[in-house]
């Protein structure tokens, strides 16, 4: 698209802004993985819940 004869483009700022945004939100979520997944390791969390055992009596009539 051309706009008054230039060429319409996203500016270095916004997009180095953008950038340092996705980077923090990534890093944040890597930190929270690791986080996870050592305690994880260490025994302090506990992911899968154990399973229950059901029973029921079926009476025939």
């Amino acid at each position: 698209m051309t706009l008054q004869g230039r060429i319409m483009a996203a500016d270095r700022a916004g997009l180095g802004f953008l950038g340092l945004i996705f980077g923090g939100v990534t890093a944040a979520v890597m930190l929270v993985a690791c986080t996870v997944v050592l305690g994880h390791i260490d025994g302090r969390f506990q992911l899968e819940t154990q399973s229950a055992q059901v029973t029921a009596d079926v009476v025939a009539q």
